[in-house]
Parts: C-alpha cells; structure tokens; sequence
C-alpha cells in the first residue's frame, strides 16, 4: 500500500496538483482535500500511460476505488467520476446517498424540490433511469409519501396497473408549485422549455399518462388546455391549436374572443363587409373551421358579445 501511496503522490506532481492549505482562526494550520477534486477528471488511461497499469489492475480499472484506498482521508463520491463503480446504483443506500447530496448542492430545502435538470447537470441521470426517467418517482421510491405503497409487492401490482402513477400519493398535486415543477421536468424530457409555449399545443393528454402525469390532468377535467390555462394564465392560449378540443372553450368568452381576434389578424379583416365574405376554406386554411363549427358557426361566432 505505501508504494501504491508514493506512485500517487508523484503522479500528484506529475499533473501539478499541489495541496490547499488552511489557515484557521487560531495558530495551528492544515490541508484541506479539496485539491485532490482535480482526479475526479482522471481517466485510468491517463494513469496506464504514466506506468499506472499495474496498480488499476488490482482495483479493476475503477478509479473510486484506487482513489478511495490510496486517499482514504477523503470522502470520495462515486458519481462524480466519469464511470460510476458497477452495480453502484442498484444499493437504495446509494441512491439516497446521492439525492442527499444533491439537495445539498442544488441549496434546495427538500428532496421534492429536485427538478429534472437538477439530475441532469449533476450525473444523476442514470439513477433517473431506474425510475422511468421520472423525478417524481425517484423521489417518492427513496422517501414514501404513501404508507400503502411500502409493500413491494403491492408495488409490483401497482406497477402493472398503472406503471406512470406509481408513487403518486394522495393529494400530491395539490401544489401549484408541484404541478409546476412537473410540467418543466416534462418540457425537459420532449426537449423544450416550459416557457416555449407553442411548444405545448403538441403535447398530448397521452403524453401526460405516459410520463407520469395522468393524476395531474385529472384534475382538470383531463384537459390539456385547461391545465395550461391554470398554471400559465398570463400566456392567451389558443384552444383550435390543440390536438383535442377543449369541452368548454367554445362557450368561453374569453376563447371567442381570441379566436375573433387572430382570424381578423390571419384574413387582414378590418370591416364588417369583410366578415361576411369570410368562407369554410379560408377558415380552414387557417386552422379555426372545427373550433368555429363547435361554437355554432361563424355568424354565431360572431354575435357572441365580446
């Protein structure tokens, strides 16, 4: 071991990796660990070519391990070297071990804050592998809301059933900043931003079942409009733009009005004598002929008081 120790120390000076040197608030003085995060980027070839083939076969080319035994006086954390020890990931231990982590790292003050990116940018994608790529699920496996739910074989049946809405406890959604926060790790997922609203109109209710949301749109009437309405009601959305018709847009004041709105702006309408030669393939070129048939018609469309 101690020659083991030595090689490191000389590779230490090979990469010109020098120690940090506290001063504390009285005399004494010490080194902080800190500087040895620099071998979190170390790869075992770079090792290989710097006569260290020897010494990664007895650890099995695993840097975790080589560093862990010849610096044990740091806490070495697996994840964040390039390759994750085998089978890491598969210890609960493990998991919880780095989501605590990440709470820490993130500053957030509960693990149900964590969001996708969280993940992401900090090499926890392939825990979120385990767990249908889902933060709600890695969350709520780790930390159980839901006492109904700690049986593994009640688990394993509910995961049959509904394998998207397994952890979802009793009054989960309650939180706007939940249902929130759902809605960005699911923009993430189909690759946008929950801001890049146009985005959303392609996005369908069964989209939501599959990633983990079909509880969440229930709540409004499974309506994906109507979702979107609720947590984003600064942005006009336009109901024809979705893939299915929201039920009660086309009695909605405020959806009349925007639908007047955007056909005069698509047909360049500035008078009355213009709207009366509006026709179906106009209306249809434009996207609005099923939603303007729902809401009875043009002319009816056009008498609703606005």
């Amino acid at each position: 071991m101690e020659n083991q120790k030595l090689y490191m120390r000389w590779l230490l000076a090979e990469l010109d990796i020098t120690p940090t040197i506290v001063h504390p608030s009285g005399s004494s003085q010490s080194t902080s660990t800190s500087f040895l995060d620099k071998l979190y980027s170390l790869s075992p070839s770079e090792i290989a070519s710097r006569h260290g083939t020897r010494l990664l076969d007895l650890y099995g080319s695993s840097m975790y391990k080589l560093l862990s035994a010849t610096f044990p006086e740091k806490e070495w954390l697996p994840w964040l070297f390039s390759r994750t020890p085998a089978d890491f990931w598969k210890e609960t231990e493990n998991q919880k071990k780095y989501v605590d982590w990440l709470v820490e790292k993130v500053g957030v003050s509960d693990p149900k804050y964590l969001r996708f990116p969280h993940f992401n940018e900090n090499r926890g994608n392939a825990l979120l592998a385990l767990h249908h790529n889902s933060v709600q699920e890695t969350v709520l496996a780790l930390y159980p809301l839901n006492p109904n739910l700690s049986s593994p074989t009640h688990q394993s049946e509910e995961r049959n059933r509904s394998p998207r809405l397994l952890y979802t406890p009793q009054n989960y959604w309650d939180s706007i900043e939940t249902q929130l926060a759902f809605l960005e790790e699911l923009a993430t997922k189909l690759g946008f931003k929950a801001s890049d609203y146009d985005k959303w109109y392609a996005v369908s209710g069964k989209l939501f079942h599959e990633h983990g949301g079909g509880s969440l749109l229930v709540k409004y009437n499974s309506s994906v409009y109507l979702l979107l309405k609720s947590l984003f009601p600064l942005h006009d959305w336009l109901p024809w733009k979705f893939p299915v018709l929201p039920r009660s847009a086309s009695t909605d004041p405020e959806s009349i009005r925007l639908l007047l709105s955007f056909i005069e702006k698509e047909l360049n309408i500035r008078d009355s004598q213009q709207w009366k030669r509006v026709n179906s393939k106009q209306l249809k070129d434009i996207g609005v002929l099923s939603f303007v048939t729902k809401c009875g018609g043009l002319e009816a469309v056009l008498t609703t008081p606005r």
